[in-house]
């Protein structure tokens, strides 16, 4: 069964294919989104990534946790299931411990 993963803390300057470039270095991705503002054409910081199957899901965040981007972000990543997706794009400014009591799993 395929997971989807809320990342947060992007660059604002990574693409989809950059975002999926980094997580297909560790399993098969399904599907990438980086949220764009609509009014300004800029990302918001933060996305989703699909992949296929929740161990290599785990396993991915287990690699990537605690690494910095060219620009010293650190990417927040959390596991969630998909009745959640609306949640995380609502709430992707609240602290992954305030996701975590809506129902998330903190990776980080």
């Amino acid at each position: 069964m395929a997971m989807k993963l809320y990342v947060g803390n992007l660059p604002y300057s990574m693409t989809d294919a950059d975002l999926e470039q980094l997580f297909a270095a560790h399993g098969t991705v399904q599907s990438v989104q980086i949220i764009i503002d609509r009014d300004t054409g800029r990302s918001k910081g933060f996305g989703f990534v699909e992949m296929d199957g929740s161990e290599q899901a785990e396993a991915t965040l287990d690699a990537l946790n605690g690494q910095k981007s060219t620009d010293g972000r650190s990417p927040s990543m959390a596991c969630y299931h998909e009745k959640n997706v609306a949640a995380a794009a609502s709430n992707h400014s609240q602290p992954l411990d305030r996701l975590t009591a809506s129902g998330y799993r903190e990776i980080a």
